[in-house]
C-alpha cells in the first residue's frame, strides 16, 4: 500500500475532481500510507472540505499501551496537504455540542459529559456549560 500502489491504480491520471470532501478520522484495519497521501492530495484542494470526525491523539485499544487515534490520521492529512482542517464534527466540537443541546432539549446546568480524555470529553461538555466527569479508566490521569 505505498507509492507503488498509487503509481498502480493510476492516481497520476487524475480524479482528484471526483472527490467532493475528504473526512478524515481513525483507520484500524488496511490503514496505509497510499491511503493517507491520496486524502492528502484531495486535501490539497482548499475548495474541497476538509472534515476531521475527531483529533485524538491516542486510544487505549484495549491494550496495555496507547495507540495512535485518529488525530494521528489528521495530522498526517493535514500536514500533507499544507492545511489545517475546515471542522471537526466529533468530540470536541462546540457546535456539536450545541446541537445535542438544542436537538435533544437539554438543560447543560443538569446535564453530566461523562469521558476518558480532558482535551475532548471534557472539553466538549464544558463548551455548552455542561457538568463534566473525568473518569480514570481511558487515556488521561490525574497526573
Amino acid at each position: 500500500g505505498g507509492l507503488q500502489a498509487l503509481l498502480d491504480e493510476g492516481f497520476e491520471d487524475g480524479g482528484l475532481e471526483e472527490v467532493g470532501a475528504v473526512v478524515v478520522g481513525l483507520q484500524v484495519e488496511n490503514l496505509c500510507y497510499q491511503r493517507l497521501t491520496k486524502a492528502s492530495a484531495y486535501a490539497r484542494n482548499r475548495a474541497r472540505p476538509f472534515i476531521a470526525t475527531n483529533l485524538d491523539q491516542s486510544w487505549p485499544a484495549g491494550l496495555p499501551t496507547l495507540m495512535a487515534a485518529g488525530g494521528a490520521c489528521v495530522q498526517f492529512v493535514a500536514y500533507g496537504a499544507e492545511r489545517d482542517v475546515d471542522v471537526t464534527v466529533g468530540k470536541p466540537s462546540p457546535d456539536l455540542a450545541r446541537l445535542l443541546v438544542d436537538m435533544y432539549d437539554l438543560d447543560p446546568a443538569t446535564t453530566l459529559m461523562v469521558g476518558d480524555r480532558t482535551n475532548t470529553d471534557i472539553k466538549f461538555g464544558r463548551s455548552v456549560g455542561m457538568q463534566t466527569l473525568l473518569v480514570l479508566t481511558g487515556c488521561h490521569t490525574m497526573e
